[in-house]
C-alpha cells in the first residue's frame, strides 16, 4: 500500500488520464468532424507560424555578440539584424553590426538599434532612428554612437557630449 505521495501521485495520473481522453473526444467531435473546422484549424496554426518583422528580444548577459563574441551587458548600445530567413543576429555595439555586415554580405529585413533613453523597450529600425556621435558616449566596441527614437530627446545630449548627427549612410561609411 503506498504512502500519501504515492496515493497523490497515481491521483495526479488519473486525473492526466481523465484530462487527456476528455480533450482527444473533443477535437474529434468539434474540430475534425467537419472538414470547415479543419480548414479554420489549418488557417490558424499557419498565421501563428509566421515570421514577424521584429527580431527577438536581446537577453542581457546572455546573449553574446555575433560579431565579437562578447556577451552583450549594456542594453543602450545593442543592435540586431533580422535576417530574409527570420534569424536574428545580435550585436553589443553598432560598429560590430556594420562591420559584420560589410564582411559577410547577408541579406536582411531590417536593422534595429536600442534607443539610449529606453534600452528595454523594443528594438527601433534604424530608418526611424537619430544617431548621434561623440568620444564621450563610450560605448562597448568604442564605435560611441548613441540612438534615440526622437528628434526632441536627443537635443540634449547632443550638448552634453558635444556629439554629431549621423545618418546611416555615415556610420556605414565610418566603419
Amino acid at each position: 500500500i503506498p504512502d500519501v505521495g504515492g496515493w497523490m501521485l497515481l491521483g495526479a495520473g488519473v486525473l492526466i488520464l481523465g484530462a487527456t481522453a476528455f480533450e482527444y473526444q473533443w477535437v474529434q467531435r468539434y474540430i475534425f468532424r467537419k472538414k470547415r473546422n479543419l480548414a479554420k484549424v489549418c488557417a490558424l496554426l499557419l498565421l501563428v507560424s509566421c515570421n514577424t518583422n521584429q527580431p527577438e528580444e536581446i537577453k542581457l548577459n546572455y546573449d553574446k555578440c555575433i560579431s565579437c563574441k562578447m556577451t552583450i551587458s549594456d542594453s543602450r548600445f545593442a543592435s540586431a539584424i533580422l535576417t530574409e530567413k527570420g534569424k536574428t543576429l545580435k550585436f553589443d555595439d553598432v560598429s560590430c553590426l556594420v562591420r559584420y555586415t560589410k564582411e559577410q554580405k547577408i541579406s536582411y529585413k531590417g536593422i534595429f538599434v536600442a534607443d539610449y533613453l529606453e534600452p528595454h523597450n523594443k528594438l527601433l529600425d534604424i530608418k526611424n532612428a537619430i544617431c548621434i556621435e561623440s568620444p564621450k558616449i563610450k560605448s562597448p566596441m568604442r564605435g560611441d554612437i548613441a540612438v534615440f527614437s526622437s528628434n526632441s530627446k536627443n537635443q540634449d545630449y547632443i550638448k552634453a557630449f558635444e556629439a554629431k548627427k549621423l545618418t546611416w549612410i555615415d556610420i556605414l561609411n565610418k566603419f
